[in-house]
């Protein structure tokens, strides 16, 4: 569905650190996002819809769950890697795949990480509130992968990262590949 609006440009600043500067992201109009539910109708029953970032402000509250519904309805599968109410109101519906990084899932639960231990019990609840599978980044740390009973750690390769645009993505990206 094309829409009228420009695409958000984000910026990432690199330095010793580094810094992200997110937009907003475009306004969508009633009409364009009447399109998109429209084009959710045409959904089989092997089909996975990757729902990912922020709703953009201009549509309704309930937008992202509008969306699962359908998938839903339409026996397709999704993926969500958002944030906040928006990922914890998709957990009934049984999403194939979560993917909040370590910070996200801190805030969703309103609590603070010190070890990667810590996180374990967390990405646990993602599957016990509905989660088929639960990936959380962590980074440097790595991530962790949780599946029915079992959590996996894997590890990063030690070197200098030198751009981390995509790198959540990339990870659903392998998880739908595999």
């Amino acid at each position: 569905v094309s829409i009228e609006g420009d695409t958000r440009i984000n910026v990432k600043l690199k330095s010793d650190s580094e810094t992200e500067l997110n937009a907003q992201g475009p306004v969508i109009t009633e009409s364009e996002a009447t399109q998109l539910m429209e084009q959710m109708s045409l959904l089989m029953d092997n089909d996975i819809v990757i729902l990912s970032g922020n709703k953009p402000p201009s549509l309704p509250e309930d937008f992202y769950q509008n969306m699962i519904e359908k998938v839903v309805s339409r026996k397709a599968n999704f993926v969500i890697d958002t944030t906040g109410p928006e990922l914890l109101n998709a957990l009934v519906h049984k999403p194939l795949l979560v993917k909040p990084n370590h910070h996200e899932l801190a805030d969703l639960f309103d609590t603070t990480f010190e070890s990667v231990e810590a996180i374990i019990p967390y990405g646990k609840k993602l599957i016990a509130l509905g989660a088929q599978h639960a990936l959380v980044s962590m980074a440097g740390d790595g991530a962790l992968f949780f599946t029915g009973k079992k959590v996996y750690q894997a590890t990063v390769p030690k070197g200098i990262v030198k751009n981390s645009v995509g790198a959540g993505d990339s990870m659903i990206a392998g998880f739908i590949g595999a």
